[in-house]
């Protein structure tokens, strides 16, 4: 993945992929602090990991930004920062290379780990294809009933078993006439995505 690939130059699908990261990062802390009970996050919200990690996608440059940037730049104590850091780091999210200050003072300059984003976002893709695929499988081998007021979906033997009336609203389901439209918009999918998904690969 690089600047060349067109679907990374547009604002909506920069704002997809940081709702992506977003949510991955915050997964990642909340089975962190739950499942490991781990100690260094004691205090620290999903959200603001989230945030640290933003600001460097958006922010830092190839030297990267320092702790006490980070500082200034969230309001959040240089602890916090750290720990947030740390856990980064250990999950390879992040890299960092130590330097000097304008005023001559050592820190270390972090940066987000570009290889291990790449691959991240790579199997998001590849999570987001078996579920398409899967979909497809279901609608190219069942006939299909919606329900026209919420949109529900249901295969033959569940409408037949609601008596072809929607759980949900109570409306009387249709047959989807669309049918035949809707599996050509999700093969269309499919493949898109599976060339998108061949060509990340050969770039890593």
């Amino acid at each position: 993945m690089n600047g060349k690939d067109n679907h990374r130059n547009s604002k909506a699908d920069e704002k997809e992929i940081m709702r992506e990261l977003d949510a991955f990062i915050k997964i990642l802390f909340y089975k962190e602090k739950v499942y490991k009970r781990s100690s260094i996050l004691a205090n620290i919200k999903p959200e603001d990991a989230a945030r640290i990690f933003r600001i460097l996608y958006e922010k830092a440059e190839a030297k990267g930004l320092s702790d006490e940037e980070l500082e200034q730049i969230t309001g959040m104590r240089e602890t916090q920062i750290r720990r947030i850091l740390l856990l980064l780091l250990e999950n390879k999210l992040v890299t960092y290379q130590r330097g000097r200050t304008k005023t001559g003072e050592t820190r270390f300059f972090w940066r987000i780990n570009k290889s291990t984003l790449n691959l991240i976002l790579l199997n998001r893709k590849k999570n987001v294809l078996e579920k398409l695929k899967a979909r497809y499988e279901f609608e190219s081998e069942n006939e299909i009933y919606v329900c026209p007021r919420c949109g529900a979906r249901y295969a033959f033997p569940e409408a037949l078993e609601y008596e072809f009336t929607c759980p949900r609203c109570g409306s009387e389901l249709q047959l989807d006439e669309d049918r035949e439209i809707n599996l050509k918009i999700l093969r269309r999918l499919i493949d898109s995505l599976q060339r998108e998904i061949e060509q990340d690969e050969a770039q890593l």
